[in-house]
């Protein structure tokens, strides 16, 4: 069943009533995350729904402190559809919704879902000022809850998610591991690997004459971006759910003079035109940190240790 997705409450439909529904801000969609989404779907009540936020918070409420953003809005849709969430409700986060008082925006969530159950993470808060928390929502829901349909709404709340340092699984760990090239770290609490992706542009071809050419990636300077370097990567191409061996290079091409930064991808064993397409880039280790080369001989050289050593982690 594809995943219906609604951009406010008043558009959502009877079919997503009484099943379980996730609530948070779900910024990095990593292993706590998860855990409280994997609640709703393993509830045995359906619908299982998401509601979460189209922007973050700060966007809004601190402009100037808004984070980088650790999965972009589409790739997001794509992994809750890939794991069973029947409808998404992203919601625009505005100043309108930021002074909405904690009893209103349950009265309204609940109005139009009208769950069986809601899951929440413990330090959950919603409303003006972040006034309502677990407690005052467990109270709402269940009294609206059987107002409405005459059966109490169950409100189940899920404990941090910590590391095995006892260190708590947070957006904020991510995007510093990620900017420190720690990418291994990154996909420990995230669940999965780092992605970036974005259309591949044409660049100045050097790489074609040392044999390294290379798929080019303009980053997108809202995202988190790993630290410049040398890394073993899977990529994956626009209709072709493969994925490829690579290595890529976060760099601003010191070699050849560059100032730009960005994203360059070589696949492994691979031949053709990808230009216009646009690439998946999955990143699995830091291979080694970006330096400046005496000359494109030496830079060769160093490309021919990487992809073998790429080749062994990725195998």
């Amino acid at each position: 069943m594809t995943m219906k997705i609604y951009t406010n409450f008043n558009d959502i439909v009877k079919d997503c009533h009484g099943g379980a529904v996730a609530l948070g801000t779900f910024d990095g969609l990593h292993v706590g995350h998860r855990t409280i989404i994997g609640g709703a779907l393993a509830s045995g009540k359906r619908p299982a729904g998401v509601v979460t936020f189209a922007n973050h918070p700060l966007s809004v409420l601190a402009p100037d402190k808004e984070p980088l953003y650790i999965i972009s809005r589409d790739e997001r849709r794509k992994q809750l559809a890939e794991l069973g969430i029947d409808f998404l409700v992203e919601l625009e986060f505005t100043a309108e919704l930021a002074a909405m008082p904690p009893e209103v925006f349950a009265e309204r969530l609940i109005s139009a879902l009208r769950p069986a159950a809601v899951m929440v993470g413990e330090n959950y808060s919603f409303g003006a000022h972040g006034a309502g928390d677990a407690e005052l929502l467990s109270r709402y829901a269940g009294e609206l809850s059987e107002k409405l349909t005459g059966e109490e709404c169950q409100v189940v709340v899920f404990p941090l998610t910590k590391t095995e340092d006892g260190l708590t699984v947070s957006s904020t760990r991510i995007r510093e591991a990620v900017q420190a090239g720690k990418v291994a770290e990154a996909a420990v609490l995230l669940g999965r690997p780092f992605l970036m992706d974005g259309i591949v542009v044409h660049g100045d071809e050097q790489g074609r004459t040392i044999g390294f050419p290379t798929a080019n990636i303009i980053p997108d300077e809202r995202q988190a971006i790993p630290a410049n370097g040398a890394y073993a990567v899977y990529a994956t191409m626009e209709g072709d759910s493969r994925m490829q061996p690579a290595i890529a290079a976060i760099t601003n091409k010191p070699t050849a003079g560059g100032r730009e930064r960005r994203l360059e991808v070589h696949l492994l064993d691979f031949a053709g035109d990808i230009y216009e397409s646009r690439l998946r880039v999955s990143f699995v280790e830091k291979l080694r940190d970006e330096r400046k080369f005496a000359s494109f001989q030496e830079l060769k050289e160093q490309l021919e240790k990487d992809k073998e050593q790429a080749k062994e982690i990725l195998k």
